[in-house]
């Protein structure tokens, strides 16, 4: 599916943004924002949403053996994971029962992928080793309550999102598009501790990229989906951050 905002650059999954469309990323609700560009050295991941939930990686991402960031410093930065390593928050910073969006620009590089943004025996949007974006949050419900209707490609940067009400249940979102709902308002019983790449203490790893994830605690409409996306995707001007 095909979505033109003006004319401009073509990015992956088919929709062409204008460099004169780049918004700004909606800070309204945001809970976290980790943007590997603010990386400095060890084992924190800077949280840039003012709310000072910084993330820590289980190990420090600075060689082959857990991964390295790249292009640090700059906005095309990301965090290349071999798939044995992750980021989590300090505490149980995620509120129970509320509503609640997740977005992630990132990249799987094996057959599959699996956690992208989860908390460990709570929600979660991942793929469950395949190439689908599902989510849940496990109150009964499981964790794939609602999955995307495309499977993405490996070795492809997409700025995937989704979002979690009370009301209407969940959408999931793929480069600002809706591609999945589900009218489920199984809600979350229990504050949770999030996870980047990781899941359950730094299980169910993907192996990949990831330039920036971050949780909000509403749920963001279409227009505020699609606006996170056409200032991530413009910001790489339709290439990889590599």
């Amino acid at each position: 599916m095909a979505m033109i905002i003006g004319s401009g650059i073509t990015v992956g999954g088919g929709i062409t943004f204008s460099q004169s469309a780049a918004f700004g990323l909606i800070t309204n609700g945001l809970l976290f924002n980790l943007d590997i560009q603010n990386y400095v050295s060890g084992t924190t991941w800077p949280d840039s949403s003012g709310n000072n939930n910084n993330f820590t990686f289980y190990q420090a991402p600075t060689g082959s053996s857990y991964g390295t960031v790249y292009n640090t410093g700059t906005n095309q930065a990301y965090w290349s994971s071999p798939g044995n390593n992750g980021a989590v928050a300090a505490s149980a910073i995620f509120p129970a029962n509320t509503d609640y969006s997740k977005g992630i620009v990132f990249q799987f590089t094996g057959s599959g992928f699996f956690n992208l943004i989860g908390s460990i025996t709570n929600e979660t949007f991942w793929g469950s080793g395949t190439t689908t974006l599902q989510a849940g949050n496990s109150n009964g419900d499981g964790y794939g309550v609602v999955q995307a209707n495309t499977t993405l490609s490996a070795n492809t940067w997409y700025y995937a999102s989704m979002s979690f009400s009370g009301t209407t249940g969940w959408t999931i979102y793929i480069n600002g598009v809706a591609h999945g709902t589900n009218a489920s308002t199984v809600n979350r019983a229990f504050a949770s501790t999030p996870e980047i790449f990781a899941y359950s203490g730094n299980a169910n790893n993907t192996t990949g990229k990831v330039a920036v994830a971050h949780v909000y605690t509403r749920a963001l409409t279409a227009a505020e989906h699609l606006q996170n996306a056409t200032y991530y995707l413009t910001r790489y001007n339709g290439s990889n951050p590599a």
